[in-house]
């Protein structure tokens, strides 16, 4: 099989609704979250039949965002390991 493989991938998320709880005693409201694009890069190459090393960076652009009011997402993240098979 091939030695290399790279990829590339854009996701979109679109505005959406939560819902706010406020301290008490305000009422919960309705609040729109803003839409995000994430993207994310991985490549992989196999140094021989039994080892590969391989990485990935997701959120490459920082993007802020929320899924749910009040919980950040993790920013850009990076990470790299080795596969080694028998």
């Amino acid at each position: 099989g091939p030695r290399s493989n790279l990829n590339f991938n854009v996701a979109y998320n679109g505005g959406q609704f939560d819902v706010a709880f406020p301290p008490f005693p305000q009422p919960p409201e309705r609040v729109r979250l803003e839409s995000y694009m994430l993207v994310t890069f991985a490549a992989s190459y196999r140094i021989s039949s039994a080892v590969e090393v391989f990485g990935r960076i997701e959120n490459f652009l920082d993007e802020d965002h929320e899924d749910v009011v009040g919980f950040n997402t993790p920013g850009v993240g990076a990470y790299l390991g080795v596969r080694i098979t028998p």
